[in-house]
């Protein structure tokens, strides 16, 4: 069983009282493996269901990876050989279950704990066609195996995001950027302003070979789309591929993106329109620059900013489509007012 509290304030003469419900669930932990297969079989893809399958059939499936600042562990085969990539929601940065977490007072995560795997899920369904090469990932529920029990030795089932693995011999940090082709950079950095990734560093590009070239894989995908407009880090910024210009296909690619069925995607999987929003604003800021000829170094300069405190263009534009927007007359107003601003924008630039 797995439970879940939901607590209400009501209101009362002397002042609002807070009353706490629990309600019971039946977990898959509790449900006989036949049933199990059945309800799996139905509800998720193939790639998922072949990792429940690895995990139940094996007595240490799980590798907890060394890198990073959250719980996230690789999910072996019976050879021991890495599979996927399990992070649980509740062993994000900042949550209590976190293993690697301190002691200490540490640098608090970019954004809140608890919606990292959702992100995770999100980036595999936005990198449409897979032109940034994000790799098969899901979010997975009630993940069951001794590996987790609480104190009473009963089985703890955890929710969070799953990957499939990926072979690669090194990370960006570690290589030299002129191995990188120009269609790699391009489209891993028109993935990450579409989604305003905020943790775009060289760690988190694997670097695979295929053949005698080098691709680039985007993993760590937990802080993409904030709920509002925060700096973001582009390790690709000044490489010298992102100054130079998008193909005639990438520049289709750009003007075929659907802000629009975007963002029922993004609801889909609970996101709140505050994240919808930035998503929006970020993607049509990117297509306006690039039909107006800016290389990717440009754009990505104009969406972050050279210091901390310093507001970069587009927050500057974003803030001032706010100011001009009447909250009466609903959202259509504001992207209207942020278009014609960036339109402006682009104008007095050129």
């Amino acid at each position: 069983m797995f439970f879940i509290s939901i607590e209400i304030a009501l209101p009362s003469i002397r002042g609002p009282i807070l009353v706490k419900f629990y309600f019971e669930f039946p977990s898959l932990c509790d449900i006989s493996h036949e049933n199990t297969e059945s309800v799996i079989s139905e509800q998720e893809p193939e790639f998922v269901q072949s990792v429940r399958d690895i995990v139940a059939s094996s007595t240490s499936p799980f590798e907890l990876c060394e890198q990073g600042t959250g719980g996230t562990y690789f999910v072996l085969n019976s050879e021991g050989e890495r599979v996927a990539v399990f992070k649980p929601i509740d062993e994000e940065p900042g949550s209590r279950n976190n293993p690697k977490q301190s002691d200490t007072t540490s640098t608090p995560p970019l954004l809140a704990p608890g919606g990292g795997a959702v992100r995770e899920a999100l980036a595999f369904l936005l990198d449409h066609k897979n032109v940034a090469g994000v790799p098969e990932t899901y979010l997975m529920q009630d993940f069951c195996h001794p590996f987790w029990i609480d104190a009473e030795k009963q089985q703890v089932p955890k929710t969070g995001s799953i990957q499939k693995y990926v072979q690669n011999f090194s990370v960006a940090a570690d290589v030299g950027s002129s191995l990188f082709s120009q269609d790699d950079v391009h489209n891993i950095g028109i993935f990450d302003i579409r989604v305003l990734n905020l943790d775009r560093n060289g760690e988190n590009l694997l670097v695979v070979k295929d053949g005698k070239q080098h691709r680039l894989v985007p993993i760590d995908h937990a802080y993409i789309l904030p709920p509002k407009i925060q700096k973001p880090y582009f390790e690709w910024l000044y490489w010298k591929q992102a100054k130079e210009p998008f193909s005639p296909a990438t520049l289709k690619y750009i003007a075929d993106l659907d802000v629009e069925e975007d963002a029922k995607k993004i609801a889909e999987q609970g996101l709140p329109e505050e994240c919808i929003k930035v998503m929006k604003v970020s993607t049509i800021f990117l297509k306006r620059c690039a039909a107006a000829g800016m290389n990717l170094f440009q754009i990505g300069s104009l969406v972050s900013a050279g210091s901390e405190s310093e507001k970069s263009v587009f927050e500057s534009i974003v803030d001032d489509a706010e100011r001009k927007s009447d909250e009466k007359e609903g959202c259509g107003e504001f992207y209207s007012n942020f278009e014609n601003l960036v339109d402006s924008f682009i104008l007095a630039k050129n």
